[in-house]
């Protein structure tokens, strides 16, 4: 994991195949700064459990970073990848 940014991807990864992605790459082949603007469709929203495990690495990150337990009860940046390419793997 090498940024905050990499997390991001994963609900990017999620959604590519889906008619927003398709709609909001369309948008932004017309306007790049205003895609969201003229892109009508809106994405599905993220299933409970990876949107549980997006946030959950974003504190396992903290902690790991940090060497410091901000978050409580965080399981292992590892196990949490691991089960979140499991989900985008379906």
């Amino acid at each position: 994991m090498g940024s905050v940014k990499d997390l991001e991807v994963i609900a990017r990864i999620f959604c590519r195949d889906s008619a927003w992605y398709t709609a909001a790459e369309q948008a932004k082949k017309i306007d790049r700064v205003r895609w969201k603007e003229i892109c009508e469709a809106q994405p599905e929203p993220l299933p409970p459990r990876l949107k549980s495990l997006i946030s959950g690495a974003y504190r396992a990150c903290a902690n790991q970073i940090t060497e410091r337990e901000w978050f409580e009860a965080v399981p292992p940046l590892s196990d949490i990848l691991r089960e979140t390419e499991e989900i985008l793997a379906r």
